[in-house]
Order: C-alpha cells, then structure tokens, then sequence
C-alpha cells in the first residue's frame, strides 16, 4: 500500500492522502477530460474478471506451486469493485478538445499491483510507479468510481475489474470447461486505452472544472444561436449582431497556451519510439533506421489549429536564403577539411576520424541537393586557390534556385501545407521532404527544410503539449547545430534521452547537460529499460541473486506444469481451464521477475544520475524516467489483464503523466480568466443591451445623459496615448540601461577581449587550428577547453548583467504602472457616472457594475504581455552574453572562423592568428553586436507593444459600444424593444449562465488553493 505521505515518486511529487476531500478526488482520466460537444455513448456491460489470489512472492504458495496435486477445478470469483477510484479524475477523451468528435465509452480499468511484492522489503509504493495509491484514503464523500463519473453526456458506466496478480492457482474455483465466453463486449474493449488514463492531480484536469468549461461553451453557443438566429437578427438588429460575434468567439474558446518538449538525443536511442508510444500512435514519428534524413531536421508534434481542421496535416517551413548560405557555408568547410591538404595538418586522431566523418555527411548532404545539376562536380569542391571556398560557396549558390524549382510550391516558397486522410497517408506525404534520395531525376529536399511541424488529434497532444524531435547535436553540420541549438533554447523543457545501459557514461547526454542544463529544465529518459538478463544481474548483484534465481525456479517449474497439461489436453484427459489458469500464472510469474530486474536498475541507474548531474541542472531539479518503448508496444494492444502490468512497468504512463504537468498551471490561468473576466464581461455587455429604453428617459434627460457619455467616450479615448508612452518608455529604458553602456565601455571590451586572445596566440599551431576548426567551442590535451565566443564577451557580460537584469524588472513595472493608469481611467470614469446615475439607473447601474470584469481582462491581457515579453528579453540577453552556437558572438565570428579553416600549408598559422587578431581589432565587433542586439530589442519591442494595443483596442470597443447603447437618438426604438422575443430569450439564458458561473468561481477558488499553485 501506498504510503500516504508526500513523496516523489517517478519524479512527480504527490500530495498527501487523508481522510477529508482532495482535488485527487475530481481529476479526470483522459477519458474524462473536457470534449466539446456532448456526443453520446453507448454503454459498455460490466465485466468482472477476478481470479483468487496468486501470491508467488510469499513463502506459503511455494509448496503450492511445487505440489501439482493441489490445483483442482472451480469457477473464477469476482474481484472487488475498484470502487477507490477518484470521483473526478478525467480521462484523455474528457479533455477539452476543439472539435465535436463522437466518442464511445471504454471500460475503466484498475489493475492493483501492490500484491506483487517483489521481496519481503520492497513494497508496491516502492516500485516508482504513480499509479499505486491508498485505497483506503480515497474513500470519501467526493470521490467515487468511474461508473459515477460524469462525461460528454450521461449516461451509466458500468465497472470493469480485473486483476492478475489476484489468481489463485490453488483453487479449484475457475477449472469448468463448459463455461461459455462472455458475449457483452469485443475485444477492443478489453485492450489497453490510452482513454483510461489518469491524469494529473492538478487543478486544470480537475473533472468538475473541465464539465463546468466544457458547459459554459455550450451554453455560449446556445446564446449565441438565439442572438444570430432569432427574429430581428442579423442587418436589423447591427449591435446585437456584434454581440453575437464576440459569444461566438468565445464559444469557441480553446486552451491558448502551449508549453514545448524537446527531445534531444544522438541517433539510433529511440527518440522517434518515445514520441510515438507518448502519442499513441504507429509510425508517426520517423526513426533513422527508417531511411529518412529526419535526424536532420526539427519535427514538431502539435494538437490541430483549428477546431473543425483535419485530423492530420503539416506544414513544411523551408530555409531563408541566409539560414541556406550558412549551410551550404559550412557544408563546403566540412567537405574542404578531409579533402584537401589542410587535413595534413591534423595530428590528433580522434579529430582526424571527426573530421573525416564529417566530411563524408557533408559530400553526402551536397550530392543529394546538386548531384544532378549538370555543373555540379564534387571534385571541383576540393580545388586549390585563393578565395576558393568562397568562390564554391558562390557557384553553388547559383545553382540553388535552379534545384529549388521542384520544391513543392517553387523556389520562393518559405513553406508548404497539406493534409492527410490518415496517419499512413500522413508518412507517405512527408517522406516527399525528408528522402535522403534523389528520384526521377528531382533532387532531395531535405536540406532545404527547416521544421516540419505535424498537426495530429492526439488525445496527448490535446492540454497544449508540443513534443519538438530535435536532431542529435553530436550527428550534425555548425550550421544545423546553430539551428537546434537556438530551438532548445525556446523549449520550455528538455528530455534529454539516452540508452539506459550506456546513460550514465554517454558523451551526447553530457554534451547536453554542459549545453543547456543551467538555462532550461531538463529531464533525462532513459530508453531499453526492457533490456536487461537476469543472469548477468545475478552475477553483478549479488544481494538480488536469491531472489532472481527462485524467481526463475518458479517460471521452470509453471512451464513444466503447463507442458504436462498440454500433453494431457492433447490427450483428451486434461483440463482447458487449467491449462488457461496455469499459463496466466506463467505470465505473472515472468512479469514478477521482469518488473524485480527493471525496477531494480532503473533505481541504480537513477542513483548514478543524480550523482552525477544534480548539480548541474536547472535549480537541481534533476528528474529521471526509465522506460521500455518496445514493452509499450508488445503489450499496447494485448488483452487489458496481460498488458496493462506490462505498460505499466514500460514507464511510458508515468511520463505521461508528467508531460501533462508541464503546461497545467498555464493552461489553468486561461481558463480561470475566461470564466471569471472574459464571459461575465460578455454577460455585462449583452445585459446592457437588453437594458435599453428601459429608463423611460425624458427629453431632457436624454440629452443631460449623452453629455455626460459623450465626456467618458472622450476620456476612455486616450488609452491609445497610455500605449504609446508605454513603448516609449520600453525604448528609454533599453537606451538608457544597454545602449550607453555600449557607447561609454565598448573601448575597453574590445581591449580585453583582444587581451585574453593572447594567450590563444601562444598555442602550438595544432591547437589553434583546432580550435578554428570547431568555431571557438573545443577542448585539446594540451590548451584544455576552452570557448573563445564566451571569453571574448566575458568583461561586456560582467558589466552588463546587472544592468539587463534590471532592464527586465523595469520592463514588468512599466506594463503594471500601465494598467494602474487605465485603471485609473475606469476609476474616474464610474464615479463621474455615479454622480448622474439617477438620469438612467438601470442601464448605467449595469455599465458601471460591468467596469470590473472589464478592468479584469485587461488585467489579465497585460500580465499575459509582460510575462512574454519579460522573456522575450531574457533571450536577448542570454544570447548577447554568452558564447553558445546560436548567441550573437558565435554569429559575429563564424566568418572568421570559416576564414581560418580555409588556411593551410607553409605559414597557414600566421594567417589564421592575423584572421582573428583583425577581428578583434578596434571596435568593430562591439559595434556590429550594439546593432543586433539593439534590432531584437527593437523588434520584440514592437511586437509586445503592437499586442497590447490590440488587446487593448478590443476591450475598449466593446466598452465604447456599451456606452453607444445607453441612448440613442430621440424617438428611436431601442434593438431590444424592437424584438422582444429576441431580448426575453436572450435574456434568460444570459441569467442563467451568469448563475451557474456563480458556482464556477467558487470551484475556481478552491482549485487555488492546491498545493501544485502555491
């Protein structure tokens, strides 16, 4: 039994159990979470499939075992109910999904694992797994079984039970051969459903706030169908019709938020494996065994679009004309570095096999995009004289457009888009883009591809989660590695993923800690946990081999048994049941011993890890996952009682699991905010049209009141002049905190970064080269590691840190100093009304109340703005201090370098030391980096502030619109006056969601106070 303390298991912290109600109580499976529309589902009977007890980790069921006299016939008893399963625990097909898709329902399943004690010492909450819990301390008020569930519509559940490990080879209750097979269901039902699932124990997936979400938009899009579709809609009623489009949109609200995944890992450790067992799916992800070049190329995995988009589709982004120079730039240097005398020059043996490899990738690569232009010669990559590199670049450079015109949509596409009919005509599609093959005479595209991003209804995919298939940094040209390496640096986190029996000495995996283990969370997932051979552990574990070999005694000993009685059945003298009972038995046995030697060295494994890297993560946050890509898939589609212990045991549910934590809280935050501001703010506005005329104003009060609303049009008009301040303001800052400083110290960077180059200048040549050759970024016996890019920019780093840091705090103070004039706006504003609320009490009463959902959104569109701008500044500044592969100083000397790998022969390292002393020379470099980093700042400026003013501008309509409606002209008829049936239905579904949003805040409140917030 599960412990009912707080632990961390799998790497995901549980809270505590207790007896009084937890959110645990209402989290939804997959199954459960929010759909959009309510589709009906048929009913699947209940199916009990208990089987006795099968204790083969307690003594007193060895003599059992070992007595065949003691098995004997009997019918199969039921298990317990599974009734400690949470009240509101949500499935995968509970979700929020964008589009109406029918569903039917699946059993739920439960399967206990804590009578499978491993040993004497080690309990099932041991095991690392997140799916044992207390049944005990479920049992409360607000928690019940599936079978109470609510879903899309509802209707009953029944429980299905099943349990292997509850078999009872003794017993003779189960051994009736003329027992008939249950005729209520098919075998789909009794296989593994991802739908079953449960998801995490945070707010988001609560299945209260997941009905309540998915019930607000319906009741929206009822709204909405009166307002656009009732009598004296559409050109006759104009305001009612604006009304309509903003219910309609938010109708169709759908999670805003996304949180990105990078998977990085050399070739051939199951990258492509992990996403396809996340996803659920076959062969949507490419491996490298496939024959594709899709290890070259970042291939995203996101949920579709649009609502009522396609199933599946992508979308092929192709190189800028600059990204493809660099390429081609870097291919050449690759190709020239083996297959020229510069090669000579290489005295080390480990690079010369380095540099040997990637030439061949680079003669590859460029003999697939030009190897049938009829100008192309790959000898003529190799030629001697000046310049020569450069003049290559050029030459094929000029064969680009030529190769690009079979590119699906011509050479000055940037990207391409299609759709699939299925996941099958997905693959064939994208194989067009990712052939490492020329066909027919049409050229390979792969290298002119940058992402690939590939849209699929994936129940995983669906809270916001985007799975990046990032290239193998080690198996890259510079050029592709810039590219990656920039992407990570936009994950939200990074699954760095290696073989579990070579991950605790893997080079790539430390190459990734060292590259972005302090910027980013990072996971590591260790592959092939499946693989592993009980008796080479006897041999390195001696404490387990007691344990393993009567493990495998039992297993000899059941396969003898089970080949006895398949004699004796052949015989006709034997029994079918038993021989059904005995082979289950069998098969929990060889689970028992798998999931002893899996677990126990994923625990070592995870020991070694955290050893090893803790220190060197992100806030030591260092979380470890082991699993089995080829147990997920064996065992995915296996009858539920086989194969859910087995996909249980592959790790993949626990992952899973996890995954879905990691966009939970921002996914939580949108949805509060649209319930909360952005639908009673729509209520507020829809009211006060059905408010109007309602006053019975006077001639002179009319006039008195379109004073008073033209004076607060007039003022709520100059929130465009607090916008523009705003992004002066931005501006002043960075000016004030970056760009002087760049002015007033560029002088003495430059002298200290041709300072500590001196030191380079002393190297022998054969290091120097070296290091030219890997662009800065390399470690030799001799010179150490070192990185030129971050030792140049190191004094500008030092200077400028505190400065940026500051720069980031002024950024956020300014958006709040923002919404404190606005809201002052909205202040002055209600209580100039208040002073004149007695001339239309009832339609100003209700503008008035509406300035606080109002002030809400806007609250909550600027602190959406400020976080990503914020971060958006950050980047800039990670990017502008450090020396990375993708920050600006690498891009400033990547010419240099390229300059330097060109030279060899007599007096080769004289030049390459002068390439590099001319470019430190003076303040040029400084300067070039003042104007990149001032055209990001710029930029991200531009962008933040152009959001704002739009998010801005839509509130400030609606509210403006609000005002419009109060009065209108003398003696006209008011909208709502004009289609009273139109108003009265309007209005008492607008009652009646705002009542029913009552109880939804309180839920929301609640919900804040999870642990998982705090």
């Amino acid at each position: 039994m599960a412990s009912t303390d707080s632990s961390d298991v799998g790497g995901i912290l549980t809270p505590p159990s207790s007896g009084s109600p937890t959110l645990s109580a209402y989290i939804s499976t997959y199954n459960r979470q929010y759909n959009v529309t309510p589709t009906p589902e048929r009913e699947i009977p209940r199916i009990i499939n208990g089987m006795g007890y099968l204790g083969l980790g307690e003594n007193r069921d060895a003599d059992d075992l070992d007595d065949a006299s003691n098995l004997s016939t009997s019918r199969r008893a039921p298990m317990r109910d599974g009734s400690t399963e949470s009240a509101g625990r949500s499935s995968y097909s509970r979700q929020y999904n964008a589009t109406p898709t029918p569903e039917r329902q699946l059993p739920s399943i439960e399967y206990d694992l804590g009578n499978l004690n491993l040993s004497d010492a080690e309990s099932a909450a041991k095991t690392g797994s997140i799916h044992d819990s207390d049944p005990s301390s479920t049992l409360n008020a607000h928690r019940s079984t599936y079978s109470r569930q609510f879903n899309v519509t509802p209707t009953p559940e029944r429980q299905i039970a099943v349990g292997l490990e509850n078999l009872d080879l003794t017993s003779d209750r189960y051994l009736n051969d003329d027992a008939e097979p249950n005729q209520n269901y098919n075998n789909e039902d009794l296989e593994y459903n991802l739908r079953t699932e449960n998801l995490p124990d945070v707010p988001i997936y609560d299945a209260r706030l997941q009905s309540g979400l998915r019930d607000t938009k319906e009741e929206l899009r009822e709204l909405h169908e009166v307002m656009e579709f009732g009598p004296g809609a559409l050109n006759q009623a104009p305001n009612l019709s604006i009304l309509a489009q903003q219910t309609h949109r938010l109708s169709e609200f759908a999670y805003s938020e996304t949180r990105t995944i990078g998977l990085v890992g050399d070739s051939g450790v199951g990258k492509s494996s992990l996403i396809n067992s996340l996803l659920d799916e076959r062969g949507i992800a490419r491996s490298s065994g496939d024959g594709g070049a899709c290890t070259n190329i970042v291939t995203e995995y996101r949920y579709p679009r649009t609502p009522d988009g396609p199933d599946y589709s992508f979308e092929v982004e192709y190189m800028s004309p600059e990204e493809l120079r660099i390429l081609l730039e870097d291919l050449v240097s690759s190709y020239r570095g083996y297959n020229t005398e510069a090669f000579r020059e290489i005295i080390n043996q480990a690079e010369r096999d380095a540099v040997k490899d990637k030439a061949e990738r680079a003669a590859a690569a460029l003999n697939s995009i030009f190897g049938e232009h009829a100008r192309y010669s790959e000898e003529d990559l190799s030629r001697e004289g000046q310049d020569a590199a450069a003049q290559i670049v050029r030459d094929l450079e000029s064969m680009v457009e030529e190769v690009q015109r079979h590119r699906p949509r011509g050479p000055t596409a940037t990207r391409y888009s299609a759709t699939a009919s299925d996941a099958e005509d997905l693959t064939r599609q994208l194989n067009v883009f990712i052939r490492v093959r020329s066909r027919d005479g049409v050229p390979v595209l792969w290298p002119f591809v940058g992402i690939i991003r590939v849209y699929l209804r994936s129940l995983f995919l669906r809270s916001g989660v985007i799975l990046a298939d990032l290239p193998g940094l080690r198996d890259l040209n510079y050029a592709r590695v810039r590219a990656t390496d920039r992407y990570m640096r936009d994950c939200h986190e990074i699954f760095a993923v290696a073989r579990i029996d070579r991950v605790t000495t893997d080079v790539g995996l430390r190459d990734i800690v060292n590259r972005c283990g302090g910027q980013r969370p990072l996971r590591i997932v260790c592959t092939r946990s499946e693989d592993i051979n009980a008796n080479e552990t006897i041999a390195s574990q001696p404490a387990d081999a007691p344990r393993i070999r009567d493990l495998k005694s039992r297993i000899d000993h059941l396969k003898r048994t089970l080949n006895r009685l398949r004699r004796d059945r052949r015989q006709r003298t034997g029994n079918a049941e038993e021989i059904l009972t005995i082979g289950d038995g069998l098969e929990l046995a060889k689970l028992r011993l798998q999931e002893f030697l899996v677990q126990g060295r994923n625990t070592r494994v995870r020991e070694s890890l955290r050893g090893t890297y803790a220190d060197r993560v992100f806030e030591r946050d260092l979380r470890i996952f082991c699993v089995s890509n080829v147990e997920y898939s064996e065992y995915r589609n296996e009858d539920v009682t086989l194969g859910t212990p087995h996909v249980n045991l592959s790790g993949i549910p626990d992952l899973r699991q996890y995954c879905q934590l990691i966009p939970a809280a921002a996914q939580f935050g949108a949805v509060a905010a649209f319930l909360e501001h952005q639908v009673p703010s729509l209520l507020g506005s829809i009211r006060q049209w059905l408010l109007q005329g309602s006053d019975g104003l006077t001639a002179e009060r009319a006039d008195a009141l379109r004073a008073a609303l033209d004076g607060s049009r007039n003022r709520l008009s100059g929130w465009n002049a607090v916008v523009s301040a705003l992004k002066r303001n931005f501006k002043n800052d960075f000016r004030a905190s970056i760009v002087d400083s760049f002015d007033q110290d560029s002088a003495n960077w430059s002298f200290e970064a041709r300072n500590v180059s001196g030191q380079w200048m002393g190297w022998h040549w054969a290091s120097f080269a070296a290091f030219c050759r890997n662009y800065g970024d390399y470690q030799t016996p001799a010179a150490g590691y070192h990185n030129w890019n971050d030792d140049i920019v190191s004094t500008m780093r030092d200077d400028l840190e505190p400065d940026w840091d500051d720069l980031v705090r002024q950024a956020a103070e300014r958006i709040d100093a923002t919404f404190e004039r606005i809201s002052g706006m909205f202040e002055r504003e209600e209580e100039a009304l208040n002073n004149c609320l007695e001339l239309a009490p009832n339609a100003l009463g209700n503008l008035i109340e509406n300035f606080g959902p109002k002030r809400d959104c806007i609250e909550d569109m600027l602190e959406t703005a400020s976080d990503n701008f914020v971060e958006q500044i950050k980047r800039i500044k990670n990017n502008a201090l450090n020396g990375y592969p993708s920050s600006y100083i690498t891009d400033k000397m990547r010419a240099t370098y390229l300059d330097c790998q060109s030279e060899y022969g007599t007096g080769s390292d004289r030049r390459r030391k002068a390439h590099l002393q001319q470019r430190l020379a003076g303040t040029t470099l400084f300067s070039e980096l003042k104007r990149t980093i001032k055209d990001a700042q710029w930029e991200v400026t531009d962008n933040a502030v152009e959001d704002i003013r739009t998010g801005l501008q839509r509130e400030f309509d609606s509210l403006l619109q609000d005002i419009q409606s109060i009065v209108g002209e003398e003696g006209e008829v008011s909208e709502s006056q004009r289609h009273p049936d139109t108003a009265r239905r309007t209005g008492l579904l607008v009652e009646t969601l705002a009542q029913e949003l009552d109880d939804r805040h309180l839920l929301i409140e609640e919900l804040r106070r999870h642990p998982s917030l705090r």
